[in-house]
């Protein structure tokens, strides 16, 4: 009993200040403090300024498409030729650069709609008894789902 009783009277004694360089992070403290800086402030105060850069700003991007190191062949705007990722330096400029076929974004309108018709077609499934016709209904789900990928 007396834990708890201890417990709260330590939580009463504790204090909450916000950091005196930045105003926004609420830190926990001991009763007689007076000020506190957030170890984001102190990171900021302290580190190297190239790890700073590296770990909070974002990455230099080289506009090229996602998954462009998996493809057989891919030449940048630059001419740069590149064969499975590994950089061809005696190719460039030789080729054309590389057309993407950019995928069309499905809407959730569409995948509502592919679900409903699923949905028809296994109770449809669940009334039939001719397997020629459970066939058909089954490649017809199989085709649905696969949209929906």
């Amino acid at each position: 009993m007396k834990t708890k009783i201890t417990a709260k009277l330590r939580d009463l004694a504790d204090k909450y200040l916000y950091c005196k360089l930045c105003d926004c992070h609420n830190e926990k403290c001991a009763g007689d403090t007076h000020a506190v800086i957030c170890w984001r402030c102190v990171c900021r105060e302290t580190w190297p300024t190239e790890l700073l850069e590296r770990l909070y700003l974002k990455k230099v991007n080289f506009k090229r498409p996602v998954g462009w190191h998996f493809m057989a062949e891919y030449v940048d705007k630059t001419g740069k030729v590149f064969h499975k990722g590994v950089e061809q330096p005696e190719l460039k400029g030789t080729l054309k650069p590389t057309k993407i076929k950019r995928k069309k974004k499905k809407s959730k309108t569409d995948d509502d709609v592919i679900l409903v018709e699923i949905s028809k077609l296994k109770k449809e499934l669940a009334k039939e008894h001719r397997k020629s016709y459970k066939t058909r209904l089954f490649k017809k789900i199989e085709k649905l789902n696969g949209k929906l990928k």
